[in-house]
């Protein structure tokens, strides 16, 4: 299910205004009408991917939500992503990139932008945003090019927060080491209190499951590292890559998640020494908090974000942890920290 655009207040009678006038079409041709709920600020069946009504979606259902769509989404306060506030920022990057001669298929993944897993992230009486290092796959990036040509770069934000959300996150189950796992446990110990030990066994509609609609995914850097790459057994040019991930690296910076989401906390998991993603910030580490290997802990000037930095999942046997040993360290600094 996809969740519903959020219509900035200011904005809630032009966002009627349009909506009324699609819906006015919509009707002479047979199609479901736009909801519109005025007083939560809410759009429902959101226009990618489209709806379709029995069969084929007809060019002039297309046509009319991209319309009505182009029109929205700028008056939006947020979706699953901030797309007024990262959509100038990508189209500027992809026109670095047309301008630059290389080739989109060169290339194998398109640029990563964080997201939150559902809207509910922005009720949340504590927002919480997930970073890890890189991604392992993602949209091709010659797609995410042919959208910019066509003027479609929404469509190819949009398409990102489809990558990975809560349910895919629990199909990896409750493998040791792996990032999405741990992400899952720790979200539920910080938000009920409990440790789950096995994610297979949440039901639905209980209160574990349901808070892990409020999770927001960041990483450390906005295109694949070659280390994923060629551990994917993925073709690139190595020259080409290098000049991509130049031009993508104003998109490594944790500013951005500030800015867009204003988390009340950040993890971030990866133990490496890289300052850079704090570059344009003035940030106090706070040396009473560190346990090396495992927990640093970082505020921002001008920021009520705090961010608690530890090591991969991957790592914890290695530095004489376990999945829940770091669950209830990482989880208790929070806590302590509010």
């Amino acid at each position: 299910m996809v969740p519903p655009l959020l219509i900035n207040e200011q904005n809630v009678e032009l966002a009627r205004s349009l909506i009324a006038e699609y819906n006015e079409k919509a009707a002479k041709w047979g199609y479901d009408q736009i909801g519109f709920n005025e007083e939560t600020r809410e759009v429902n069946d959101p226009g990618y991917p489209f709806p379709e009504k029995g069969g084929l979606i007809t060019a002039f259902r297309v046509t009319q939500l991209q319309e009505l769509y182009k029109k929205i989404i700028p008056l939006s306060e947020s979706r699953m992503i901030n797309i007024p506030y990262f959509r100038p920022l990508l189209e500027n990057f992809c026109n670095k990139f047309r301008h630059s001669g290389i080739d989109p298929d060169s290339i194998p993944y398109g640029v990563f932008l964080p997201y939150v897993f559902q809207t509910s992230y922005y009720k949340a009486d504590r927002k919480i945003f997930y970073m890890g290092r890189d991604t392992y796959g993602w949209i091709p990036f010659n797609e995410m090019m042919r959208l910019y040509d066509n003027n479609n770069i929404w469509k190819y934000l949009n398409q990102t927060t489809y990558q990975v959300d809560d349910d895919k996150a629990l199909e990896w189950g409750n493998s040791s080491g792996a990032f999405w796992p741990f992400i899952l446990k720790l979200h539920i110990y910080v938000r009920t209190g409990k440790y789950v030990e096995d994610l297979s066994m949440l039901d639905e509609s209980s209160d574990e499951r349901l808070s892990l609609y409020e999770i927001g995914y960041g990483n450390m850097n906005s295109m694949e590292l070659p280390e994923s790459l060629d551990n994917e057994g993925v073709d690139y040019d190595p020259q080409a890559y290098a000049k991509v991930k130049e031009l993508s690296a104003p998109f490594d910076r944790i500013k951005h998640i500030l800015d867009a989401y204003s988390p009340d906390f950040i993890f971030i998991f990866n133990w490496v020494d890289a300052e850079e993603i704090f570059e344009g910030l003035n940030v106090t580490w706070h040396k009473e908090h560190y346990i090396d290997d495992k927990l640093a802990v970082y505020t921002i000037e001008g920021y009520s974000t705090k961010i608690i930095w530890s090591s991969h999942p991957r790592r914890f046997s290695f530095i004489g942890e376990n999945t829940e040993s770091m669950v209830r360290l990482l989880g208790n600094k929070l806590n302590e920290l509010i």
